[in-house]
């Protein structure tokens, strides 16, 4: 299986500052389908030298939000989608139509918003009994604040220092890891790999 662009020459890059250093990036995300929520990879360096071929074991993105789409305002999107078990199909209806979420398959896709704000979307393909409750979100910014949201996004999760935070933590690491990752903070996780952890469940590092 190998990656490929929908109009990639259509997209223009976007210079971004990661971890100090400026990036040239270009825009596109990884959308992955999972009974029932959605997950977002995004790769600052890009996805040539990403093996998409297995959804169940990417390798580690730069940043992994679950339901929840960010994007810049002013620039073409592009999505590679696919999902880890069931087929579903990838809506947000006021930035495009709509794309299957095949496994073992890459499907690209293009999404574009001119105004900042929130667009809402939904698994249109009946995928198991909470399919209803599949839904997504795109938050569009403007490019400026688009960098401030990929800055803090790269900072590890920060690690509890009272009482009270100590014992969710323990509670966390017992029963909620075993799903869940926070980058930089579950130390467990980070051994066998966050993300191969998070497939599970979303990363709740933010």
């Amino acid at each position: 299986l190998s990656h490929f662009d929908l109009n990639s020459e259509d997209r223009q890059d976007i210079v971004l500052l990661v971890d100090g250093e400026q990036t040239s990036w270009d825009p596109e995300i990884v959308v992955v389908g999972q009974q029932w929520w959605w997950e977002f990879r995004y790769y600052f360096d890009g996805l040539d030298a990403v093996d998409l071929s297995d959804p169940r074991h990417l390798p580690p993105a730069d940043i992994v939000t679950a339901n929840q789409m960010v994007i810049p305002t002013g620039s073409e999107i592009g999505l590679s989608i696919t999902s880890r078990d069931v087929i579903h199909s990838f809506w947000i209806p006021a930035l495009n139509g709509k794309r299957d979420a095949v496994p073992r398959r890459v499907s690209p896709w293009k999404i574009e918003a001119d105004v900042p704000g929130f667009y809402f979307g939904q698994c249109t393909e009946f995928c198991g009994l909470s399919h209803a409750r599949m839904r997504m979100q795109t938050v569009a910014m403007t490019p400026a604040d688009f960098q401030v949201w990929v800055g803090e996004q790269m900072q590890p999760g920060v690690e509890p220092t009272d009482a009270a935070a100590l014992r969710g933590m323990a509670v966390f690491e017992g029963q909620c890891a075993r799903c869940h990752a926070v980058n930089g903070v579950y130390t467990k996780a980070a051994e066998v790999g966050a993300d191969l952890v998070a497939n599970a469940a979303p990363n709740l590092t933010h």
